[in-house]
């Protein structure tokens, strides 16, 4: 992400009726990322480590006009998922008794890409349960309206 990082903020500079936003984006994580399972010490490593990369280089990058948020989705209908052996295991604990799907995970990444979620930078949104957590996605939103610049 850092060489992507450069190339944008090197791009020619557009003034604010021009352009608000130089550049959106969203990296993928899991739910991992926000709390841990057992069994899965570098998978939750790695995740938590998106996470903190995402929320830094947000920080860091919104006065170039480039927002970044990133999705953390639950159990996915993935022939990973399939091949894991814990299809099961997930879908016993989910209130939904199914997993996502990955049209819910891509439709939160297409909104935080999208025009209306310009007002949205450094959040995670949860798809867990087998859909996209609208109630995070409205709470983010009403924070960065109170607050600028989130």
């Amino acid at each position: 992400m850092r060489a992507e990082l450069r190339q944008i903020v090197k791009q020619a500079d557009l003034t604010e009726r021009q352009l608000q936003w130089k550049a959106s984006i969203v990296n993928v994580s899991s739910s991992q990322g926000l709390a841990a399972e057992p069994g899965f010490p570098s998978f939750a490593a790695s995740s938590h480590a998106i996470v903190g990369m995402t929320r830094t280089s947000a920080a860091d990058y919104i006065k170039h006009g480039i927002r970044i948020n990133c999705v953390n989705p639950g159990p996915t209908d993935t022939p990973e998922l399939e091949a894991s052996g814990s299809k099961e295991k997930y879908l016993e604990n989910l209130p939904l008794q199914r997993e996502g799907v990955p049209e819910e995970v891509a439709a939160a990444v297409v909104f935080l890409l999208s025009p209306e979620a310009s007002a949205i930078s450094r959040r995670r949104i949860t798809c867990r349960l087998g859909m996209v957590a609208v109630s995070l996605l409205k709470s983010a939103m009403t924070m960065c309206v109170r607050h600028p610049g989130c």
